[in-house]
């Protein structure tokens, strides 16, 4: 509207209310933005997990201060200034997957606490992690684990309707993607598609970390 704008009194006026409008609904969606965080916020309290949006991404003010939640195909697919700055994620990026049913949140925790002091003394950055945003599990563990050290994540969001079976798989050369340069993978348990990362990502020379449930070993035997 700006470019076609004539100087006449008619295209100022539609400016003009086109602007207001535009400053409205951006203010909307902040309150919704807050309305969102809070709630949130209120899941984590009541059920101690992590709360990882089904879509979209977690990325309020309140929500960089505590570990925001990125899309990951916000970070690939950066199309304007403000996006990309909103979407920006400083640090070393790490990829966590594992078993859909492990259970030992210490294990997890001390490993990721480890392997990001590690980082921060060898190369001064902050890690954040990259995942498939499970619900269950170690991806889950993991999760929480960032939400209670402030750590950002970049979340990939397996495209069942796109890619049908094959969907985790891809996500796999996602988080694997060049643009990203991951300083290395974790994993935690897992099955063919953790399996399938592990040795995509050694492929390219990066450090794989494999950490076997012990937990689980021990009831089978």
């Amino acid at each position: 509207m700006a470019k076609s704008h004539d100087g006449s009194e008619i295209a100022e006026t539609a400016l003009d209310e086109a602007q207001a409008r535009f400053v409205q609904l951006r203010e909307i969606v902040s309150a919704i933005e807050v309305m969102s965080e809070a709630a949130a916020e209120c899941y984590e309290i009541e059920t101690g997990h992590a709360f990882i949006p089904a879509a979209g991404s977690r990325a309020s003010v309140r929500a960089q201060e505590t570990g925001a939640v990125f899309e990951a195909r916000q970070l690939l697919e950066q199309h304007d200034r403000e996006t990309a700055e909103k979407s920006k994620v400083a640090g070393v990026p790490l990829i966590v997957s594992g078993a859909t049913d492990w259970t030992d949140v210490d294990v997890i925790f001390n490993t990721l606490d480890k392997v990001r002091e590690r980082i921060k003394q060898n190369r001064n950055q902050e890690i954040f992690l990259c995942h498939k945003g499970g619900k269950h599990g170690a991806e889950m563990i993991a999760a929480r684990w960032a939400r209670a050290r402030g750590i950002a994540q970049a979340r990939f969001d397996p495209r069942w309707s796109a890619h049908g079976r094959a969907a985790p798989f891809k996500c796999n050369d996602e988080m694997l993607d060049d643009k990203f340069a991951a300083t290395g993978v974790l994993l935690f348990g897992g099955n063919g598609v953790a399996l399938n990362l592990g040795q995509k990502a050694e492929a390219k020379g990066l450090t794989v970390m494999r950490v076997a449930d012990l937990a689980k070993k021990a009831s089978q035997n």
